[in-house]
């Protein structure tokens, strides 16, 4: 695994927000972004017990409306090609998928995994 210093980045340069998704008084799952470079890198992790719900697309969702609301458009995930149901959330809200290669340095990317945003089209 590849540390941020060998990315040429520091903890100082990161800004994560974070917050756990609730059904009732229930944590069911987390949403966050990371901010660095301009961009916003989201992510989501819902329990097992609460998949199909609908609560991913409905956590990102409200994620996005703030990042929007802070200037932050520019938002891209990457996922594990396997995990179609993550793809499925992500197209939900307006992603398309994009070449790894067109993507700005993701931090959560892994080799292999499929990438996604709101602007992949020329983006870097």
């Amino acid at each position: 695994m590849t540390s941020l210093a060998d990315n040429g980045l520091r903890i100082e340069d990161l800004t994560v927000a974070h917050a756990p998704m609730l059904s009732g008084p229930t944590v069911v799952g987390r949403v966050e972004a990371t901010l660095h470079d301009g961009i916003a890198e989201i992510a989501y992790v819902i329990g097992p017990a609460h998949w199909g719900r609908g609560l991913g697309a409905q956590a990102t969702g409200l994620l996005l409306d703030r990042l929007a609301s802070m200037g932050i458009a520019d938002a891209w995930a990457a996922t594990h090609p396997g995990n179609h149901a993550s793809m499925t959330v992500l197209t939900r809200l307006g992603f398309e998928e994009c070449e790894p290669t067109l993507a700005p340095h993701l931090l959560s990317y892994d080799a292999g995994d499929r990438v996604f945003s709101r602007s992949c089209k020329g983006a870097r």
